[in-house]
């Protein structure tokens, strides 16, 4: 996944065990793993598609622990404890306002559509499954942004590459994506 050049750091095994004890329940192991190695950060121009809603979703941002305020997971289980079913988590949000969801208990990433973007949310039903769990979530940001970069048969050269790479050389790849991406849309680079 491309997170722009404002990361929010790597986090200590300590805090994000204190942080499961505070939730009462076990983080899924993939986004922990994400957390402990760069502790969100904000995205620029990862979109993926929602079939369902057949329309484009833009991440923007990707919460952390130990943040600013407005980035802070502590922070947005807070505000929300009392919206969302215990077993939920805030995880990110969009440009627009809308949120997204971690299952805790039962796996999933959801778009939590609470501005009433869509025609098809109300009330009742206004979140929709936009991963099976965070590793597939952010497979579909990652196939998005590849193909904006390097189109399709670029995106399945990278696909073999990243396959058969070891560690350094994926964070390699991610952050040459991360450039050319950059550089093709015209954004500033400046790596931390």
């Amino acid at each position: 996944m491309a997170i722009s050049d404002l990361r929010f750091g790597s986090t200590d095994r300590n805090i994000l065990d204190d942080f499961e004890k505070s939730l009462g329940s076990k983080l899924p192991f993939d986004y922990k793993l994400f957390l402990e190695s760069s502790n969100g950060g904000c995205l620029s121009s990862n979109t993926f598609k929602v079939s369902y809603l057949d329309d484009t979703i833009e991440l923007d941002v990707l919460f952390g622990l130990g943040t600013e305020r407005d980035f802070d997971l502590r922070v947005w289980r807070q505000e929300y404890q009392d919206d969302l079913p215990q077993d939920k988590l805030v995880i990110g949000g969009d440009p627009y306002g809308n949120l997204f969801v971690l299952g805790l208990e039962k796996s999933g990433i959801y778009l939590w559509d609470q501005i009433r973007r869509f025609e098809k949310s109300s009330d009742i039903g206004n979140a929709y499954l936009v991963g099976e769990n965070f590793t597939q979530f952010v497979k579909k940001l990652t196939q998005e942004s590849s193909d904006k970069i390097v189109g399709p048969l670029g995106t399945k050269l990278l696909q073999n590459v990243w396959h058969d790479a070891g560690n350094g050389t994926k964070q390699e790849i991610n952050r040459l994506v991360y450039v050319a991406f950059s550089r093709v849309n015209g954004f500033n680079l400046t790596e931390r």
